[in-house]
């Protein structure tokens, strides 16, 4: 409940005796005008006293119409290259500093505005070291540790949890079971963060959770319907040398972009099991992920096209594979640009790619480039039917 401003408490008094004087007499008036009519020192306190308990009345409707909010989503873009992807399970201390992630480094800064309490970000995707992101989608919450310790059991757990999920998740914007209200307003938020992240890494937009209503929860994962990744190549004499950080230079060899495009359709557009175009697990957690994680995936498009605006020489030219589908796996996209560059390099054929994804293995395919992360970035990220009000 907020407290009545201070000025308007304080006057009161001042308010008595100046009330007293003025039903005494009159201030200001020409001798040839009326008198106010008179009226008693304690009416006006009275009435000012109604105007005070007014002024608290709508401050405690707001407060009960509109409480405050407990989570809310950020448009994220960073540039990966200094970073170990997005996950903040990648941080890790070493002799020379630490390795940081961009979930890591985002929970630290709303940890601190939210007085050092664990803030939990959760984002539409784990983008892998060296990627980056023009917009990705993230929902950060703060679960108050008291609630969560003193109420929840298995019960109550399965009713505000996520499925696969050990932690409760918020099922609208004010859910206030477990979490605790977000430190400040949308906009206050927004420029504070970016006033502590590093420069490489930029809080676009900030919005509140969409109302799916009582039935369903919104979850950045979970209620995405589609993600866009693009990448960019070059081929030529030389490449960019402002561009390097961000582009795969594959060479002077040309390419064959006719060849490239009817992969693209032929081959992986549509819904396919995708095993054959996966990174290789990394150790025994990720082999127990990979063995009960679903491999097909929906390419609804992969486009290939010249990126006139970049092209900074007569001899080099800039291509960007767009790709978007409505789940990706790991290190997927960029196996699919290493693919179809060598369709363009005709060390691959569309029969190889093909054979590729009914065997579900690449073994007997001759061999081809794992695109470098530094060309990919997460383009978009689409949420169907869910109206996001982006600030």
């Amino acid at each position: 409940m907020r407290s009545i401003p201070r000025r308007l408490v304080s006057c009161i008094s001042f308010l008595n005796v100046i009330a007293s004087k003025w039903c005494s007499q009159s201030f200001f008036v020409a001798p040839s005008a009326k008198r106010p009519p008179q009226s008693s020192s304690s009416s006006c306190i009275e009435r000012l006293r109604q105007a005070v308990h007014d002024q608290q009345s709508l401050t405690n409707n707001a407060n009960e119409v509109c409480p405050p909010m407990t989570t809310a989503l950020l448009k994220i873009s960073y540039d990966g290259g200094r970073f170990k992807g997005f996950s903040a399970a990648n941080d890790e201390q070493t002799s020379t500093g630490s390795l940081r992630s961009i979930q890591g480094t985002i929970q630290d800064c709303l940890s601190r505005l939210n007085g050092n309490l664990p803030v939990v970000v959760e984002g539409c995707s784990r983008t892998d070291k060296g990627v980056h992101a023009y917009g990705l989608v993230a929902q950060f919450y703060c679960i108050d540790p008291l609630l969560f310790h003193e109420t929840a059991n298995e019960t109550t757990m399965s009713s505000f949890s996520i499925p696969g999920k050990r932690q409760p998740h918020p099922w609208n914007k004010t859910d206030a079971s477990y979490f605790k209200a977000i430190p400040g307003d949308l906009a206050s938020i927004q420029y504070k963060l970016n006033r502590m992240l590093p420069k490489d890494v930029r809080i676009v937009n900030i919005a509140p959770l969409p109302d799916l209503g009582a039935s369903t929860v919104f979850h950045p994962t979970l209620s995405c319907t589609c993600k866009t990744y693009e990448y960019t190549l070059s081929c030529g004499e030389v490449h960019d040398p402002t561009q390097w950080r961000s582009t795969w230079h594959i060479g002077n060899e040309l390419l064959d972009l006719d060849a490239m495009r009817a992969a693209c359709q032929e081959v992986f557009v549509g819904s396919h099991d995708f095993t054959a175009f996966r990174g290789a697990p990394r150790g025994k957690d990720d082999r127990m992920k990979h063995s009960k994680q679903n491999p097909i995936c929906n390419i609804q498009s992969m486009t290939i096209s010249e990126d006139t605006s970049r092209s900074w020489s007569e001899n080099t030219k800039v291509y960007k594979v767009a790709v978007t589908g409505d789940r990706f796996l790991y290190k997927m996209v960029r196996f699919l640009v290493g693919a179809v560059v060598a369709i363009g390099h005709h060390k691959l054929s569309t029969e190889d790619l093909q054979h590729a994804l009914t065997s579900k293995i690449r073994d007997g395919l001759p061999l081809f480039e794992c695109a470098p992360a530094k060309g990919l970035v997460l383009a978009d990220v689409a949420y169907d039917g869910n109206e996001i009000d982006w600030h």
